[in-house]
């Protein structure tokens, strides 16, 4: 859902990526897909604790709940309304954890990223010390 940028801006992004990186690999909160919308779109989610950017990680948590949403369904005889539901589930969170649309997302210059990856990472690893002000991000 979220709109890309113009070409040359993302190719710019790309290029400094592959020279500066992207992080370390991790399949469901940093992939090759999180790469691609990065370049896309400069959104980065703020809760690095929860779930990536990708599709792909969503695909499959959206999976596992459909078909836990629909085990009540499993016992009736009609498989088009329990296809229905599924379907309907399945699209909700799809959408739910699209990068357009969720609000816990913030653009970051590709300059800028390593340096907040890094005050993101030290706000989850350190939530709370007393006396000692959180880094602006």
């Amino acid at each position: 859902m979220a709109l890309s940028d113009p070409d040359d801006v993302v190719i710019h992004r790309a290029k400094y990526l592959l020279d500066d990186g992207f992080g370390c690999y991790d399949v469901s909160k940093n992939n090759c897909e999180d790469f691609a919308l990065y370049c896309k779109t400069e959104l980065c989610v703020l809760d690095q604790s929860s779930m990536g950017r990708s599709g792909q990680a969503a695909s499959a948590i959206s999976g596992a709940t459909v078909v836990l949403t629909c085990l009540e369904l499993v016992t009736t005889t009609n498989i088009y309304r329990w296809a229905g539901k599924a379907f309907r589930v399945y699209c909700a969170k799809r959408y739910a954890a699209d990068i357009g649309t969720r609000s816990d997302v913030v653009k970051v210059p590709v300059e800028e990223l390593t340096k907040w990856r890094a005050t993101v990472m030290l706000q989850v690893l350190e939530p709370s010390l007393p006396g000692v002000p959180a880094p602006s991000i």
